[in-house]
């Protein structure tokens, strides 16, 4: 440490994590830094980068008055030492007193913000915030000066009763943010979103929307006018999305998360034609019109699916998959999706054996899950290690081999038979350098065969399990 530059250990403080005070967690690792010696007190003094970072997080119901001081006292120093850097600021629960203080000194430097984060407490929506007030005494944020670094701003609620009150204030007074690219909103299951035209203006340049259990009907007033998102985030009720038929034209979409689960017409409006990553919480039959209408190139996918048949005909529509994480609701459903992953023969109808293509050829990352709980034994639990170490070998002898196979099995293994040889291929492909991970609920003995001089990868839940089992096993004979 002695001998790094300055500008090296500068970014090290940065990076530094913070300690913990006893009621309010501030990041004050420059704070601290400084006070080790002469030489890193001069470097965080002349770093002002290190103090325009400010974070404060309510961690007891103490006494407020004792606390006050210390935290203006911080938030002053911070800005002081910051100069011109732009502002990262994170207000988690806190107190209604401590938000007035802060922001009084925060709202001084909201030409500089870069990012504000706010958690709103539990207090009752009697209790006034610095935002109601603000709103009643200098109107609007248009009114106001514009926050022209603002390219952050994250709105939460610990309390969804109060979202909509609390949030139609914030969004009242930042509504000048001419670069803002990143919306989250969070945590409002009682209450409806503020009208749209209370939101930033421009929302075209907004890039990335992130909203948390909103009414359908109000983000549906929302995407049209999100034009330009890349990236959106989407945690939605079972209900109608809205009284007419709407479609979304988002053409610059490259990836969509929805969590929960979303109303079953909501997909079918969406129009993402260059869409590369979809996750889905939960099945959503939407989701195959909206790839062919799209007509999207999806790479990264992340679904919850409710048979093999459903995936296959998934498969079948993302030819330009890379990466795939499928839930499957049993493990017959795992065996056909290593079957349409693999290719080779296939038994038809009428008896007759064709040899198919693999699907997705460009496949590099495979996790497969197993979600069922039951523990029923069938005929096919001890071919599944042999089955992926099938997958794994034939795609290493393709163009596009795995980089990373991962499967999840709840069910255990009735019989021995297989079992052994199904480990050592997957040792043998671990030590090749393919990161192949297998969970598995064992309850059956296993033959001596498992026992290898060969590289054991501590990563294997699977493997690992079988190794600590025979080798305690030889230690009690």
């Amino acid at each position: 440490m002695a001998l790094l530059p300055p500008e090296i250990l500068a970014e090290i403080f940065r990076l530094a994590s913070s300690p913990k005070r006893l009621y309010y967690n501030v990041k004050e690792a420059p704070w601290t830094t400084a006070q080790v010696c002469h030489r890193w007190r001069d470097i965080c003094l002349s770093t002002p980068k290190l103090w325009a970072e400010f974070s404060a997080q309510r961690t007891l119901d103490l006494d407020l008055d004792r606390h006050l001081t210390p935290l203006r006292f911080l938030a002053s120093t911070y800005l002081q030492r910051s100069l011109d850097s732009n502002l990262m600021i994170t207000l988690d629960d806190v107190h209604p007193a401590h938000e007035d203080m802060c922001m009084q000194l925060l709202w001084l430097r909201r030409g500089s913000w870069k990012s504000f984060t706010i958690w709103f407490s539990e207090h009752p929506a009697e209790t006034r915030s610095w935002f109601h007030r603000a709103l009643l005494a200098h109107g609007s944020g248009a009114d106001c000066v514009p926050l022209q670094a603002l390219r952050v701003l994250a709105i939460h609620t610990l309390k969804p009763d109060l979202g909509a009150v609390r949030t139609q204030a914030v969004l009242e007074m930042f509504s000048n943010c001419p670069v803002l690219s990143y919306l989250s909103l969070g945590n409002m299951t009682c209450a409806d979103l503020p009208a749209p035209s209370s939101f930033p203006d421009p929302l075209g340049r907004i890039r990335t929307f992130d909203a948390q259990l909103y009414n359908p009907k109000t983000v549906a007033l929302l995407l049209p006018r999100l034009t330009n998102l890349t990236l959106l985030s989407l945690s939605l009720a079972k209900r109608p999305l809205c009284p007419q038929r709407t479609t979304f034209h988002l053409p610059h979409l490259l990836g969509l998360s929805i969590g929960g689960p979303a109303p079953l017409d909501f997909l079918d409006a969406f129009r993402t034609p260059s869409l590369r990553f979809l996750s889905l919480h939960k099945w959503n039959p939407g989701l195959l019109s909206l790839i062919q209408l799209s007509a999207c190139r999806i790479r990264h996918l992340d679904i919850r699916v409710p048979d093999g048949a459903t995936l296959l005909a998934l498969l079948s529509q993302t030819p330009h998959l890379t990466h795939l994480h499928a839930a499957l609701m049993w493990q017959s459903d795992i065996d056909i999706a290593i079957s349409a992953l693999q290719g080779g023969p296939s038994n038809q109808a009428d008896g007759n054996v064709i040899a198919t293509n693999p699907l997705c050829p460009q496949l590099s990352s495979l996790l497969l899950r197993d979600g069922q709980e039951a523990a029923v034994q069938r005929p096919h639990d001890k071919h599944i290690l042999t089955s992926i170490a099938d997958l794994v070998e034939s795609r290493q002898s393709s163009s596009w081999p795995l980089k990373i196979a991962r499967f999840t099995i709840r069910q255990s293994a009735a019989t021995e038979e297989g079992m052994g040889t199904g480990i050592e291929r997957l040792l043998d492909l671990g030590a090749q350098g393919v990161d192949v991970d297998v969970a598995y609920r064992l309850r059956a003995r296993l033959p001596k065969s498992v026992l290898s001089d060969k590289p054991w990868r501590p990563m294997d839940p699977l493997l690992n399990e079988v190794r600590r089992a025979l080798v305690t096993r030889e230690e009690l004979r």
